[in-house]
């Protein structure tokens, strides 16, 4: 393909990409990717709930796959969001968008403070016409432990605890959920998406393995 023309079809990338398949480097080679600055847990659900124990499950099971994210990445998180949002397509609802910033002192990515956080603040996102379609959490303000500032009142090393490694490595083995927190939901509820269109899992669950006569 023409330079000309694929910087008009897919403008100064596009281009690029086409020069990286014709042996030109483009793009440098990055062997030590920056760390993330922020994580965001988000999910559109199938029906709105307007149960308020019900939203507090939702970011209490994303909170936990967040803070999975954030030790993996040996990271810790100084701030969070939750957030709320109505279904804008229902004219028949009331629409709505909450969302509360929580302070994380110390810094943490242990899943039990941060769901603890999240119970505390929960009911801010509260609202007479609850109807939430979208909900998610942010983890903000994010850094390696060592790098962590110190305060008066947390003077010890910032690290992930025994427990949240020991869930993280039988997670990594047995599939994810296969151990959660008490306070986390055990079982798929209602409210998620449905997957109907998603392909069967061939690799990784044994009735979807195909079978031949």
């Amino acid at each position: 393909m023409p330079d000309r023309s694929a910087r008009d079809l897919m403008a100064v990338g596009g281009l690029k990409t086409v020069r990286e398949l014709r042996g030109e480097r483009c793009f440098p080679l990055d062997d030590s990717p920056a760390d993330k600055q922020t994580i965001c847990v988000s999910r559109s659900l199938a029906s709105e709930i307007s149960c308020p124990d019900a939203l507090s499950d939702l970011l209490f099971s994303f909170a936990a796959r967040g803070c999975f994210k954030l030790r993996r990445a040996g990271l810790v998180a100084g701030r969070l969001q939750i957030f709320a949002l109505g279904n804008r397509f229902r004219p028949d609802l009331r629409h709505f968008s909450r969302s509360v910033d929580i302070g994380l002192l110390p810094r943490s990515n242990d899943t039990r403070q941060i769901c603890t956080a999240i119970g505390q603040n929960v009911d801010r996102l509260s609202h007479p016409s609850l109807q939430v379609k979208k909900a998610g959490i942010l983890l903000l303000d994010l850094c390696r432990p060592e790098a962590a500032a110190r305060d008066l009142f947390t003077p010890m090393p910032i690290s992930t605890s025994p427990l949240m490694a020991s869930i993280d490595r039988l997670e990594e083995k047995f599939g994810r959920d296969s151990v959660v927190i008490g306070r986390l939901p055990r079982e798929r509820v209602d409210w998620f998406t449905r997957s109907e269109n998603r392909s069967p899992c061939y690799t990784t669950r044994w009735s979807d393995i195909p079978r031949f006569s």
